[in-house]
């Protein structure tokens, strides 16, 4: 990618809704404000605003009795919709955390995710609706 498309993709996400997805099993949702404006072997810190915390269980081979989780293999809902009986499900029971603005590490980012954002398979499932999109903004600029 080219360094003028890569400053344009992220002009296009400016004050979009991301999830960052942290090395801590936490994600981040909030508008995103900025980046930093460094080489690429740097650090690639996001900064957000208007942002939760969301805790992410961990997985159940990972569990030691967290206080925070709520184990059950009785629970109706245990059975999957396979009818496995016996299976566990974890629930997380801590609430979202209003942060407000964030800046979020580029070291500890492992996913990030664009909210209402279109995958190529989906566009094409859809009817094309953003490539029908990129042809009507084509159609705009004088050529």
């Amino acid at each position: 990618m080219e360094v003028e498309q890569a400053k344009s993709y992220l002009r296009s996400l400016l004050n979009r809704v991301l999830h960052i997805y942290t090395t801590d099993n936490r994600m981040f949702v909030g508008e995103f404000k900025c980046t930093d404006n460094i080489p690429l072997e740097q650090d690639r810190n996001i900064i957000l605003s208007s942002a939760h915390e969301y805790r992410i269980p961990p997985p159940p081979s990972a569990i030691t009795g967290s206080s925070s989780s709520l184990t059950s293999t009785n629970h109706p809902s245990a059975n999957g919709p396979s009818g496995d009986a016996g299976k566990t499900v974890i629930l997380d029971l801590s609430p979202p955390r209003y942060i407000g603005l964030i800046v979020v590490p580029g070291p500890h980012i492992t996913k990030i995710e664009v909210e209402g954002a279109l995958s190529p398979d989906t566009d094409r499932q859809s009817g094309g609706a953003a490539a029908l999109l990129r042809r009507k903004e084509a159609a705009l600029v004088p050529g």
